[in-house]
């Protein structure tokens, strides 16, 4: 019998490891659980749930490309949709605000077109 937090283990490095198509339904079946099942096991480990956990290590792997390379956010957030994404992402965390002064100027299509 496996660890519970094991599960948790796995379904985080699965999720690092395919962080742009990472789903909570991919790392479910990626380690072998059910939705449910994992958020279980997420918040009983980590206080958060599987979907956070994507959220954050996008906003990790952004901050570290950010820090180590010259690369734009544009650049980072390869899609319009990733990049609003992203945006939101970061705006939603409160600890984090020099990449929040980073985007608070991003425009995305949607809002572009709004202007317009």
């Amino acid at each position: 019998m496996r660890i519970p937090g094991a599960r948790v283990l796995d379904a985080q490095r699965w999720i690092r490891t395919h962080l742009r198509q990472a789903t909570v339904a991919g790392s479910t079946k990626a380690v072998g659980v059910s939705s449910d099942h994992l958020a279980r096991l997420f918040k009983a480990a980590r206080k958060y749930g599987p979907r956070h956990a994507i959220a954050q290590a996008r906003v990790d792997c952004a901050k570290e490309i950010l820090c180590s390379t010259n690369h734009s956010l544009h650049e980072i957030a390869t899609t319009l949709a990733g990049m609003r994404k992203l945006r939101r992402t970061i705006e939603s965390e409160e600890h984090i605000p020099v990449l929040q002064g980073l985007v608070a100027d991003v425009r995305t299509y949607p809002e572009l077109e709004q202007d317009i």
